[in-house]
């Protein structure tokens, strides 16, 4: 098969070391240009999707960009011998640290004379959790392990990121060197959340001004406590003597041989004014350049609903129990003052997944329905019991009883739930066609307590 040359492009952000340039990490590492001996972690091959773009470029060069105009390939004069057509096709994202997606280049015998160069423009919701400061330009061999060849240089103002390649990889991608994560989570009160640090090279090929030769392989493996400088929650260090007290919840870290983990731990008794929180993680890199990488979380109470993407988080629920089923209704009410509520009808208790069930009648099954008052327009109102031709059916979704303490004939029950309602359906009452069918998404957890 003849080789596919191809360009993931992956935004990237970095954490940096906490040593000083002097520390080495590996002082007996490769020098810059010649390559590094370690054993690098392979990634599976991203697959085509999307629409390939083309465009001829002789020995006079040329660029080709993508419609969008995220991507522009730079091809000097010279460094193609002949008329070629150049291909860019999308492709998905595979590299060790990637966002986004990627870039696959054709023809497959591309030679190049002369090193070209990529500029990708690069929007902030691309970056989440991470930073621009630091990315770097992987390449995939056979093997299909990374290899960074050139450093990459990041222009803040333009929202740019720039390197070149002397040659084309079969695979190419920008990387970060360092991934805090999740990037985003959802916590109740008390709950503690572990967020992980991931390194990929135990070099420092990051924080040029301009485009040089490194040659690293990456890796995919936990960051060590020596990368980290420090740990922040809201902007406040966890060593803090504020910290003790702090009304947003606590935050630290723990390391054992193999894993350094950042935890966060959620306060117990009330949701934080400043909320969702953010846990961030500094590095120190060369040149005592601090890096941040951050993690946004989100503190709700033992109640919450989300309907249709819009939170409700001052919930307040009730239940009853009717011939030994669990009726419960909720309501809550949003920043603006807006409410949504929900009623649900299970007919067990039983630890696990209860999934919806299109039982007509109520108490025999397990159903929702909802109103989503914060909805544009008028209220909208949903279940997930419907019927085609006097058929009943359900939407996909289940609550699930999470757990049950009895004591004194009361039950307190804590439920987690996640599926779909129906707002809208129709149906040719002939044919039984269905012409029209709209849903909206419902998510949550609810603790009630109800008398047996």
């Amino acid at each position: 098969m003849k080789p596919i040359h191809i360009l993931l492009i992956l935004l990237l952000g970095s954490f940096l070391s906490c040593q000083k340039p002097t520390d080495a990490v590996n002082p007996d590492g490769p020098s810059p240009g010649q390559p590094d001996t370690s054993t690098g972690t392979p990634t599976e091959v991203g697959q085509p999707i999307g629409t390939p773009t083309t465009k001829t470029i002789g020995k006079s060069g040329g660029t080709i960009s993508t419609p969008d105009g995220k991507l522009t390939l730079i091809f000097p004069v010279g460094a193609l011998a002949k008329e070629t057509p150049i291909t860019v096709q999308p492709i998905q994202n595979k590299a060790i640290n990637g966002i986004g997606i990627g870039y696959q280049f054709g023809p497959d015998t591309l030679t190049l004379n002369q090193p070209i160069t990529f500029v990708y423009h690069y929007n902030e919701n691309e970056l989440v959790g991470t930073t621009p400061d630091a990315l770097g330009l992987a390449g995939q061999d056979d093997r299909h392990i990374w290899t960074v060849k050139q450093s990459a240089v990041v222009d803040k103002t333009n929202r740019t990121i720039t390197s070149k390649a002397k040659r084309l990889d079969r695979w190419a991608a920008l990387i970060t060197y360092y991934q805090l994560t999740p990037v985003q989570d959802t916590v109740y009160l008390g709950q503690v959340r572990e967020l992980t640090l991931n390194r990929c090279t135990d070099k420092e090929p990051w924080g040029n001004t301009d485009i040089k030769d490194v040659n690293v392989e990456l890796y995919n493996r936990p960051a060590e406590i020596r990368n980290v400088r420090d740990v922040l929650l809201n902007g406040n260090s966890y060593s803090h003597p504020e910290q003790a007290k702090s009304k947003d919840g606590k935050v630290g870290f723990t390391y054992d041989s193999k894993t350094l983990k950042v935890v966060y731990t959620a306060p117990s008794d009330k949701v934080p004014a400043t909320n969702p929180v953010i846990v961030t993680v500094q590095l120190e890199g060369p040149n005592n350049a601090q890096l941040l990488l951050s993690s946004t979380i989100k503190v709700v109470g033992e109640s919450n609903l989300v309907i249709n993407g819009h939170s409700y988080d001052n919930v307040t629920p009730s239940g009853g129990f009717i011939n030994g089923h669990l009726m419960v209704t909720a309501t809550g009410v949003d920043s603006t003052g807006k409410s949504g509520s929900i009623s649900l009808f299970l007919n067990s208790l039983s630890i696990g997944a209860h999934p919806f069930s299109n039982d007509l009648e109520l108490l025999e099954g397990t159903s929702i329905s909802v109103l989503n008052g914060a909805g544009k327009g008028d209220e909208l109102e949903g279940s997930s019991i419907y019927s085609t031709c006097l058929i009943p059916k359900t939407e996909s979704g289940a609550i699930q009883v999470v757990k049950v303490e009895r004591s004194n004939g009361t039950a307190k029950v804590i439920l987690q739930l996640s599926g779909r309602v129906v707002t809208k359906h129709s149906y040719n009452a002939e044919t039984c066609t269905v012409n029209e069918h709209k849903t909206m998404s419902v998510s949550g957890r609810l603790t009630v307590v109800a008398r047996e």
